[in-house]
């Protein structure tokens, strides 16, 4: 092919320009991924479970004191369809962070967010926030309250 005819078709660029979603953005092919990119190799980003309640019920007081949520506030939490929460973990599985939002059309609100005490000042928390900003980019959710 010579230079003119490879100039005339459309490129894979310029079909992504022309289609624009319901927010005006182009098509996103590739999912968005800091959490990983910031992420150092002690720490791993997952889907908190039930299991976890017990760890985190530690972290829960040791953080907020006698004013922290109930071990049934996160039961119903971790049911709720709009709400989401992940848990940081080191590689031996202790639960050392967690963060919780809730995702309401397209706004995301910061429900909560703790580090265990002998975790801070390692990115831990800035780790996980990175993770809820991914998701927004990756749902086409603007606004974090």
């Amino acid at each position: 092919t010579n230079i003119s005819q490879r100039e005339e078709r459309p490129t894979e660029r310029k079909r992504a320009r022309a289609k624009r979603n319901f927010w005006g953005n182009p098509p996103r092919k590739i999912k968005r991924n800091l959490s990983s990119k910031y992420r150092n190799n002690e720490i791993e980003i997952d889907n908190l479970r039930l299991e976890d309640l017990d760890s985190l019920m530690e972290i829960e007081s040791t953080a907020y004191g006698p004013h922290h949520w109930s071990r049934d506030s996160f039961v119903n939490e971790l049911d709720n369809k709009v709400a989401r929460y992940y848990s940081a973990k080191t590689l031996d599985g202790i639960l050392v962070g967690y963060i919780g939002v809730w995702n309401i059309v397209e706004e995301t609100h910061i429900t909560t967010i703790a580090v265990h005490s002998e975790y801070r000042r390692k990115h831990i928390a800035e780790v996980l926030i990175l993770k809820i900003l991914d998701d927004c980019y990756n749902n086409y959710i603007k606004y974090i309250i």
